[in-house]
C-alpha cells in the first residue's frame, strides 16, 4: 500500500492511537502528504481519548495536518450522561479544543455548526493579525 500512495502521491491517513512511539514512524517516512489522525475511539477508553486529545499539542513536530474526530463520540456523551444525538455542544467545545491546539481537519456529523465554529474560530484569530 505505501508503494502505491508514494508513486501516486496521494494523502494517507495515518490513525494515531495514543502510542506516542508509533510516531516515530512519521520522521522517515518517505511520504509526503501525510495527515495524522488523533485516533479517538481508537486510544483505549474515554480516559485514554481525553489523553490523547489533552496531549495533540506534540504532534505540531511532526509538520503534518492533525485531523480530529470527536463528533458523537463516546468520550463526549458519556461522561455527561448524554446520548450520541444530543451532545452537539459538548462535541463543539471540545473541537475548539481541537482547532485551538493544531487540528487542522475536523471530521464530524455536523457539518453546518461545525463551519460555523471554525467560522468563529478563524475571526477571532484574525483579531490581532
Amino acid at each position: 500500500m505505501y508503494e502505491l500512495i508514494r508513486a501516486h502521491d496521494v494523502p494517507y491517513v495515518f490513525t494515531f492511537s495514543g502510542d506516542y512511539n508509533m510516531l516515530a514512524i512519521l520522521d522517515h517516512s518517505p511520504m509526503k502528504q501525510v495527515i495524522i489522525d488523533l485516533g479517538l475511539g481508537f486510544c483505549g477508553g474515554v480516559e485514554k481519548d481525553y489523553e490523547c486529545l489533552h496531549r495533540m499539542d506534540e504532534l505540531q513536530q511532526y509538520n503534518r495536518p492533525v485531523l480530529v474526530g470527536i463528533s458523537r463520540k463516546s468520550m463526549v456523551y458519556k461522561p455527561l450522561g448524554l446520548t450520541p444525538d444530543t451532545c452537539l455542544c459538548a462535541t463543539q467545545a471540545l473541537q475548539l479544543y481541537a482547532l485551538e491546539h493544531g487540528a487542522t481537519i475536523l471530521r464530524t456529523h455536523d457539518v453546518c455548526v461545525t463551519r460555523d465554529t471554525i467560522e468563529l474560530f478563524s475571526q477571532l484569530l484574525s483579531v490581532n493579525s
